[in-house]
């Protein structure tokens, strides 16, 4: 009896084997959104904007406008001092009328003695100096003309005026100045404002005339529409320079200001993850589920349309509502049993 009941005692000493806890890990609960919009960064330019020139040479009289003014189509925003004056353009015109005149009457002398040389009442030598008196008229008449035509294009030409609605922006000449023809005298910008940025080719033939950007100025969001797409790449930066419209706005637009274009998406949805859960496959990114009925990780292989700064947006490999691992995923295995921490998942 004494040797059964030590053996039994012995048997109760023998140590109990526990099952190892469970690995605890955070989690992200996967849900599609839209991809956010890619930002570039571009200046606020005028539509329109011309430089005029004088076609005469001569100094400049007036500037009836300064820089920052606003004008009106057809408004005067600088006049000219040409060679000829007020008094030599009309002294040219009196001219003309007289040469007129004269060449009317020649002709009129011309038909008398030409019906008189017909009936023999004059001789062949009245005729032709008739005829050459005729000449000389009409010669007369045709300088005058040209004088006449030089006079009114110079007083014309004397006043450059703004071809659309716009802001004067710089004033290339002071009154007093004399001025070449052809020389830049005034800038004037258009009132409507546009933006101007640069994208690479591959998003440049997304964009089509009509699309709706994004324009943060100052943070202040507005809305701007595509107005042309530039077919040619720049030879430096391999870019192409797209101009959208902006909308109508009461505050005068500040040309030369940066801001910031948002280029909306498609309609298509991802799975944005923490850039913690990702790890690889081989070539493949993969990304770490916990499969809700065993508790276990499933090693999950993922499509990536995109990488933020703390995200990766994932468009085939996920369903809604799963449980994306978040952290340490370089020492977990596919079928470990783990534990969700509470209060982690999101």
């Amino acid at each position: 009896m004494l040797i059964v009941t030590g053996l039994v005692l012995t048997g109760c000493d023998e140590p109990v084997r526990e099952t190892p806890p469970q690995r605890q890990v955070r989690t992200w609960v996967a849900t599609q959104q839209h991809l956010p919009a890619t930002t570039w960064t571009g200046t606020i330019e005028p539509a329109e904007e011309v430089t005029l020139q004088f076609r005469l040479d001569g100094r400049l009289a007036t500037r009836p406008v300064d820089v920052g003014s606003r004008v009106t189509k057809d408004q005067v925003v600088a006049t000219l001092t040409g060679s000829q004056s007020k008094e030599d353009t009309a002294a040219i015109l009196a001219e003309y009328q007289e040469a007129l005149a004269a060449e009317h009457s020649g002709r009129l002398a011309l038909e008398r003695v030409q019906k008189l040389y017909t009936i023999g009442t004059a001789s062949r030598a009245q005729l032709e100096e008739a005829r050459a008196s005729m000449a000389t008229l009409s010669a007369r008449k045709i300088r005058a003309q040209a004088q006449k035509s030089g006079a009114l294009n110079e007083s014309g030409f004397s006043a450059l005026t703004s071809p659309f609605a716009g802001v004067v922006t710089r004033y290339f000449f002071s009154p007093g100045q004399n001025i070449a023809a052809g020389q830049d005298v005034v800038k004037i910008a258009s009132d409507t404002a546009e933006v101007e940025f640069s994208v690479p080719a591959h998003v440049s033939t997304h964009l089509h005339p009509g699309d709706v950007l994004s324009v943060n100025t100052d943070g202040v969001w507005s809305e701007a529409r595509v107005r042309y797409v530039s077919p040619q790449l720049d030879n430096v930066t391999r870019t192409s320079l797209v101009r959208a419209k902006l909308d109508s706005s009461d505050d005068a637009p500040v040309f030369g200001r940066a801001v910031t274009i948002g280029l909306k998406t498609s309609g298509k949805l991802y799975f944005p993850v923490p850039a913690s859960s990702l790890t690889r496959s081989g070539n493949h990114p993969a990304v770490f589920v916990v499969n809700p009925q065993t508790g276990k990780l499933e090693f999950r292989q993922v499509v990536i349309d995109r990488y933020s700064a703390d995200r990766v947006w994932i468009s085939q490999g996920l369903a809604s509502g799963e449980r994306v691992v978040t952290a340490g995923v370089s020492t977990l295995e596919s079928g470990e049993n783990v534990a969700i921490i509470a209060g982690e998942t999101k």
